[in-house]
């Protein structure tokens, strides 16, 4: 009978390292929270050969531009803006008005800090 027990505690006991275990390797891998104000969106105009000017314009975040990152198009600098936003919305699972709100948040905070100039 104590033979029984024992195994069934050392079960429990398997399932709570494991447990602590998925606790402990979900810590490690967290994604840290993006900070979009942060982004700074560059927008290049195109112009390719082709029939349409659905990407006239291309626009990145130039603070953390790399190979395979989002890349926005569009027919005006304003749509290729917005399809960039949306690409890395989509990307970090969020809302594009969540990004748009923040840049502006980020904006109004760096025109309320800046020293006016002297004349």
């Amino acid at each position: 009978m104590q033979l029984d027990g024992q195994f069934a505690n050392e079960r429990l006991t398997s399932e709570n390292d494991e447990a602590e275990f998925e606790r402990i390797l979900a810590e490690v891998f967290q994604k840290p929270e993006p900070d979009y104000s942060r982004l700074r969106i560059l927008v290049s105009p195109v112009f390719p050969p082709i029939p349409t000017n659905k990407f006239d314009y291309s626009a990145i975040d130039d603070a953390t531009y790399d190979l395979g990152s989002p890349t926005g198009y569009g027919p005006t600098r304003q749509a290729a803006i917005l399809d960039l936003i949306t690409q890395i919305a989509e990307r970090d699972d969020t809302e594009p008005l969540q990004i748009l709100l923040e840049l502006v948040n980020a904006k109004e905070k760096k025109c309320a800090t800046s020293q006016p100039e002297a004349l």
